[in-house]
């Protein structure tokens, strides 16, 4: 069945159950499409908050600085931002994958990225409004959980296992990088 974009947007807010069950036999094309667009959305209402959040201190820092240069940094901001998601999407589902074949998922990697990208939609359509943000991005976590159970067949305790292994290794990852960050940082002074 194809829905509109509103449509779909709405359907993995609301019933991301029946939404995944929809997009179940479509490709990764579609799903990588839809990921695109809400990243793009994404970069560019954070890039448009964060300039008016940050223009009292940007010109604190720097009263000369010219408002072209103020205006090129925030639109590479932009342009890095969604680069940077592409870059983290390919990354977690590498990583995503193996931990959702360790629990049975055996539907293949495709349907690991489709759920990625889907399971975005919280995140990155809402993500970018101040303080209640970081509400709908967990919430992406739970949508992320019922879309490894419903595309990979496995049970929704098994994929929340899987969900929950992916978050334990990229916080035990960014903690070791941290530490290697720090203990270079200090010894090079």
């Amino acid at each position: 069945m194809h829905e509109d974009f509103p449509a779909k947007l709405r359907s993995f807010i609301l019933r991301p159950a029946e939404a995944f069950k929809n997009v179940k036999d479509g490709n990764f094309r579609d799903a990588f499409l839809y990921y695109i667009i809400l990243i793009v959305i994404y970069s560019v209402l954070s890039g448009i908050i964060n300039y008016f959040r940050l223009d009292p201190v940007r010109e604190s820092l720097n009263p000369a600085l010219p408002v072209e240069t103020v205006t090129y940094f925030d639109i590479l901001s932009i342009f890095y931002g969604i680069v940077g998601w592409i870059v983290l999407f390919f990354l977690i589902g590498i990583i995503l994958h193996p931990l959702i074949l360790i629990v049975g998922g055996r539907k293949g990697i495709e349907q690991t990225f489709k759920s990625i990208a889907y399971a975005s939609t919280p995140g990155f359509l809402l993500g970018w409004i101040p303080v209640i943000g970081i509400f709908f991005a967990f919430y992406g976590i739970f949508v992320q959980i019922i879309g490894i159970s419903e595309l990979h067949e496995i049970s929704t305790k098994k994929a929340a296992f899987a969900a929950i292994l992916l978050i334990t290794l990229i916080t035990g990852l960014t903690i070791i990088i941290g530490f290697f960050l720090l203990f270079a940082f200090l010894t090079a002074f």
